[in-house]
Order: structure tokens, then C-alpha cells, then sequence
């Protein structure tokens, strides 16, 4: 539970997200970069890694970027800006994948303007800078939730990146200097932590989806198989019992962009069956 701050020092000289955190009541520590190889991460739900902090941090970071993977792999969720100040080498590298780029943007364009995190910011919003990265090398299944620029089609800013049993959502923006100069990427920010701690949880390694993503025309249906399992990943049963989960369904529908369907999985000893008698009479 709560959240773990990994930063040398506050981006711009704003405490952005520590205010943002004890204002939604969430529970957190603060440890330094140096503090990265030997600090456990298992007991928190989210970890964050703020903007522009600097070379030394970045050379830590990416030397031990299979622990945050790690992390996400067994049901993290990790908040990363990959904002970087140009002269900061070596860049910080998302996990499981890609390349991290300088570039500022006095724009950015919003790609999923229904997502909550994006209540109240105007599309384009503008910043001065509104980011400083973008990524390139994105995985497929990438979502792409910010691009660079004006209008659509520009360098990708912001993702949401499924990972095992977590997620990491990466963005290029100018978080904390947005919200020390009332700029969007700070509304951003004010949005994204408090939803993401509240409203993202885990993946269940005991029902899956297919398929898990697709597009459906406009007043057509899609059916989705569910599939459940009383084996824990590496095969070893389950406890007897009741477990309890939510299907949380994604769309780019302007009015309900998210659903939440309550999943229960029973795993009982045993089902007896009783098979009527038929009996054949000899002729």
C-alpha cells in the first residue's frame, strides 16, 4: 500500500507531487536515488520517478532498471516521467522497452481526451515547454495517450505500458513545473496520481480475457470469453475459497470510457454429481 517517491531533489524547485499526495490522503516515502539497488519496493502499490534529476540519477536508474521491471512484473504500478533537461546523459529508459528523446514541445496533443486524467486540460494544451521527451521503439501494445505537437500524428509523449501483472505509465511532460506555473502538464499530474492510486489495480492471474483488446464498429457487439484458473502461475493449487476481482473495460467512448464488472471465482473441494438411473428393460 501507499507510495514510493524516488527523488534527489524537487523537479524545478516545486514539491508537487509530495503536496499532491498528502492532499488525496495518500500514505508515502521519499528515498534517493542512491537508496535504489537495496530498497525494497514489494510493500508499496505505486512508485513514482519525478522529472529532471539529474545525471547521477539517471546512470543509477537505468543500471537498475530489471528491479523496477521486476516491480511492475508482479503487479506494480509505476509512475515515470522520462522528462529530461538536455544536457541530463544518459536519459532515463523505460522499462521492458524503448528510447527515450529530447525534444521540448510548446505543445502537446491529447490521443484519449475521455481519459480522467485529462479532466479539465484543453486539447491541444499548451506549455512553455509542455514537454521536453518523447519515446520512440513502443511495444505493441503500447497505449498511446499523449503525442507531441498540435495536432495528431506527433512524437509519442505519454503511454500506458501492461507489464505482467502491472503497469508503468511513462510521460515526457513538464509535471511539475506545469504545476508550479499553472500550466496543464501540472493538472496532469493533479489528476493521474490520486486516479491511478485509486482506481488501478493489479492484474488477476486467475481469469483472463479473449480477446483483450479490439475495435468494434459503431452498433455492433463483440463478445469477450472469460476464462478462469485455480493454479497460481507456476501451477501449484489455489487455496479453497472466494476470490473477488473487478474487469475493468476501456473504451474511447466519449460517455462512459471506463466500466467495472465485479468478478467472483468460488474454489470448492469438490462438485458431487447425480445422474438419474435409466434402466433397459430386457425384451
Amino acid at each position: 500500500t501507499g507510495a514510493l517517491l524516488i527523488q534527489d531533489v524537487d523537479a524545478w524547485g516545486f514539491a508537487a507531487i509530495t503536496t499532491i499526495l498528502t492532499d488525496n490522503g495518500i500514505p508515502y516515502d521519499v528515498i534517493g536515488s542512491a537508496q535504489i539497488p537495496t530498497y525494497d519496493f514489494s510493500p508499496y502499490k505505486m512508485v513514482i520517478i519525478p522529472s529532471a534529476q539529474g545525471s547521477a540519477y539517471n546512470t543509477t536508474f537505468n543500471d537498475n532498471l530489471a528491479k523496477f521491471e521486476g516491480f511492475v512484473d508482479a503487479g506494480g504500478l509505476m509512475l515515470m516521467s522520462f522528462c529530461e533537461q538536455s544536457s541530463y546523459v544518459p536519459y532515463r529508459l523505460p522499462p521492458f522497452g524503448g528510447t527515450n528523446n529530447y525534444q521540448t514541445e510548446s505543445n502537446n496533443y491529447i490521443v484519449e481526451p475521455a481519459h480522467p486524467i485529462f479532466a479539465g486540460a484543453p486539447n491541444p494544451y499548451p506549455g512553455t515547454s509542455a514537454s521536453h521527451s518523447y519515446l520512440t521503439g513502443l511495444l505493441p501494445d503500447d497505449r498511446v495517450l499523449v503525442t507531441g505537437g498540435g495536432a495528431p500524428g506527433g512524437n509519442v509523449v505519454m503511454i500506458e505500458r501492461d507489464a505482467g501483472l502491472g503497469m508503468l505509465v511513462a510521460g515526457g511532460q513538464t509535471f511539475e513545473f506545469g504545476w508550479g506555473n499553472g500550466q496543464s502538464a501540472g493538472l496532469i499530474l493533479e489528476n493521474m496520481i490520486p486516479y491511478y492510486y485509486f482506481n488501478w489495480e493489479p492484474d488477476i492471474p486467475w481469469f483472463w480475457e479473449n480477446p483483450d483488446s479490439g475495435a468494434v464498429p459503431a452498433g455492433d457487439v463483440q463478445n469477450v470469453a472469460i476464462g478462469f484458473t485455480a493454479l497460481y502461475p507456476d501451477l501449484t493449487p489455489m487455496p479453497l475459497g472466494d476470490y473477488y476481482a473487478t474487469l475493468e473495460v476501456r473504451s474511447n467512448d466519449p460517455v462512459s470510457h471506463t466500466w467495472h464488472v465485479p468478478v467472483i471465482m468460488h474454489i470448492v473441494d469438490h462438485y458431487s454429481y447425480y445422474l438419474p438411473l435409466i434402466q433397459k428393460n430386457n425384451e
